[in-house]
């Protein structure tokens, strides 16, 4: 038997932030700024792109598992992006913050995703919730770099990629590239969430 779920809210308050937050960002892109600050910046952009994408793609259409019901729901909602635009504005002259900001992205997108998945999900579903703990990754990786400082990686002469960005770029690619091949495998395997 074919179950219609009712279609999600065309336009919802998170659209109208990821919009406001995104915008912002891309207003400060500045193609001269050295290497070491455009590295990072197209990264976040990247990083909150990709969000984004996964948010339209598997939390909104999904609202018969996420429940979003609360003023505690909508406050963490909105700091989440928060955090990762605290990450994104320190990435110039605020390392460490930047790092405990980004980190903070992470850890928030993974209470959100325990905090939002009805305990009443059947186990046939409960795949969901596993995948994001995948989120962890980079911030554990996020949180040390705010300790270690690894040197940066020369590419030619005088040009240098920051390592620390680099390793946080790095493990956030391996993240994602799970967390999406593990949605790919369920998609595949059970006809989707």
């Amino acid at each position: 038997m074919n179950q219609h779920r009712p279609p999600p809210p065309s336009t919802t308050f998170a659209d109208f932030m990821y919009a406001v937050v995104v915008g912002v960002a891309f207003s400060d892109i500045k193609l001269t700024d050295p290497l070491q600050i455009l590295f990072p910046t197209i990264f976040l952009l990247v990083v909150v792109i990709e969000d984004f994408f996964l948010y339209q793609t598997q939390v909104k259409p999904h609202t018969d598992i996420f429940s979003f019901t609360s003023f505690s729901s909508l406050v963490l909602e909105v700091s989440i992006l928060l955090a990762w635009f605290l990450s994104f504005l320190s990435r110039k002259d605020a390392r460490e913050w930047a790092f405990a900001c980004f980190s903070a992205f992470l850890l928030l997108k993974w209470i959100a995703s325990v905090k939002h998945i009805g305990s009443e999900l059947p186990a046939s579903k409960r795949w969901v919730i596993h995948r994001d703990h995948l989120f962890l990754i980079s911030a554990i990786v996020s949180a040390v770099l705010i300790f270690v400082h690894p040197a940066a990686i020369v590419v030619s002469g005088t040009v240098a990629i920051p390592g620390d960005w680099t390793i946080l770029a790095l493990a956030w690619l391996v993240q994602m590239w799970l967390w999406w091949a593990v949605v790919g495998h369920f998609n595949r395997s059970n006809g989707g969430v």
